[in-house]
């Protein structure tokens, strides 16, 4: 006896399932790129989340400048020019500072050379110079250096070191603000099946700490290359929990990719985006809870 059934409305029940949920998503600004995504998201529990530009505004400002060598206002001048062809918010930030304080910057570096979690190397009048992080500066810093860098973090503030060849020019600090609401949100996740926050960025330990703890995220891993945060969300992996990153610039692009769940911003790098399997179109981080529900 040979019995065949076409249970068509059961078999059908499964992609309009997923096209009705990926449908209702949009209309709140989640783009959702399949249906697995959606079914990986419903199995996360690791969220990391960087912090420059998904954690904070991505609007951080020009605060304080120290001068060692040169002036304050020549200093800036020069590093908006090396900045000018960068769309990292920190090149904004001296950009910005540059133009509050009426120095008109039309001219362009001869050479740049972005580094990736370092920061850059450029050539203007004949002159090299280097903006960035310590990974980028190519001579070790003194004591005095190291003891206004701890100064400017310990406010909170990201610190850009500007220096030429021979000798440390300025230091440059930074602030972005958290986004609003961010420790309320961070609560309400863990309803949602996260059981751990952890944030990962490039920032030095005491500014990454005093952020995370504003933020009330779980964990946090500081002075971080795109390959280290790769391998820590790999780690995890291995470790048998799935894992989501939440991100917006060209450095988090490789680990939207490593992590089960990419979740990119939309004012981020048109790389993130393109890396990650969500995009939230409104830029509000709230709709990372909007996209677990």
């Amino acid at each position: 006896l040979l019995v065949i059934a076409c249970p068509g409305a059961l078999v059908i029940a499964t992609p309009v399932s997923f096209v009705a949920g990926i449908g209702n998503a949009a209309k709140k600004g989640i783009l959702f790129k399949g249906g697995e995504s959606i079914e990986a998201l419903s199995k996360a529990k690791v969220l990391f989340l960087d912090k420059t530009g998904t954690l904070t505004k991505g609007k951080p400002e020009l605060q304080e400048i120290l001068t060692f060598n040169g002036t304050d206002l020549e200093n800036l001048r020069l590093a908006a020019i090396g900045e000018s062809y960068s769309e990292h918010p920190l090149s904004k930030a001296i950009i910005e500072g540059a133009s509050s304080k009426g120095l008109l910057v039309e001219e362009k570096p001869t050479t740049s050379e972005f580094s990736i979690g370092k920061g850059i190397t450029f050539v203007y009048n004949r002159s090299r110079y280097y903006l960035g992080n310590q990974k980028i500066i190519p001579f070790g810093l003194d004591k005095e250096i190291e003891e206004s860098i701890e100064k400017l973090e310990s406010k909170g503030m990201t610190v850009l070191i500007f220096a030429d060849e021979m000798r440390i020019l300025s230091l440059f600090g930074v602030r972005d603000a958290l986004r609003s609401n961010v420790k309320e949100l961070l609560s309400k996740l863990k309803k949602t099946g996260i059981t751990k926050t952890v944030m990962l960025t490039g920032d030095r330990l005491t500014v990454a700490t005093s952020v995370a703890k504003e933020a009330g995220v779980d964990e946090v891993y500081a002075s971080l290359l795109p390959e280290d945060k790769m391998n820590i969300i790999h780690q995890y992996k291995e470790n048998n929990y799935n894992t989501v990153f939440v991100g917006d610039g060209i450095n988090d692009s490789p680990s939207l990719k490593q992590a089960d769940i990419g979740i990119a911003l939309n004012s981020g790098a048109d790389i993130a985006k393109d890396a990650g399997d969500i995009v939230l179109v409104g830029n509000d981080l709230r709709m990372v809870k909007g996209a677990l529900e």
